[in-house]
């Protein structure tokens, strides 16, 4: 669950539900649509055990390597393309998943050598082609938030990232429309 700042126990609680029914690639697709989902900044101190990111530190620590694509697989979900039917049969399974795999192990290559969020904007710039300039730098800044904070899994940084209070009423909009609408047929 992705934590919304300023958001009450029951709107997060009400996040919870949507995800836990199977909404979650749904509602993070729709995020890198709108291009509206980023998470707010942390500082780095001995507080927050955030800390700063480099190439140089990627390149070496085999544990934010690790992190780093298990974070990268849960997001590229969300762009279908990469998952596209690619043919019949066993083959077109493996072409799929061999799209995907390529690009996380591009990506990897690429926070290896540049940094994630450069003044020169390097790894937007080889990434853009791949999932649009908008969908990149939501990508990217989400990355980079990730592998900064102290979380081992995935589902404790979604317990504790927190986006501003736009994205909670969003969220209540959403579902006050779907109540109006009533049960689909």
């Amino acid at each position: 669950m992705r934590r919304l700042a300023g958001g009450s126990r029951g709107q997060v609680a009400g996040l919870q539900d949507q995800i836990d029914q199977g909404r979650c690639k749904d509602l993070m697709l729709h995020y890198y649509v709108a291009g509206s989902l980023y998470s707010l900044h942390v500082g780095s101190n001995r507080l927050s055990r955030f800390r700063d990111l480099t190439p140089q530190l990627f390149a070496r620590d085999e544990e934010l390597i690790r992190r780093a694509r298990k974070w990268i697989r849960r997001e590229l979900q969300v762009f279908e393309f990469l998952y596209a039917d690619a043919g019949r049969g066993e083959r077109g399974v493996t072409r799929r998943m061999d799209n995907a795999e390529f690009l996380l192990e591009y990506i990897i290559a690429i926070l290896k050598t540049v940094d994630i969020k450069g003044s020169g904007g390097q790894a937007e710039e080889m990434l853009q082609e791949f999932l649009g300039r908008a969908n990149t730098q939501l990508f990217l800044h989400e990355l980079k938030a990730w592998l900064r904070s102290p979380y081992v899994s995935i589902e404790d940084w979604d317990r504790h990232v927190q986006y501003a209070e736009p994205f909670t009423k969003e969220i209540e909009l959403s579902d006050a429309r779907t109540r109006e609408a009533g049960p689909s047929r």
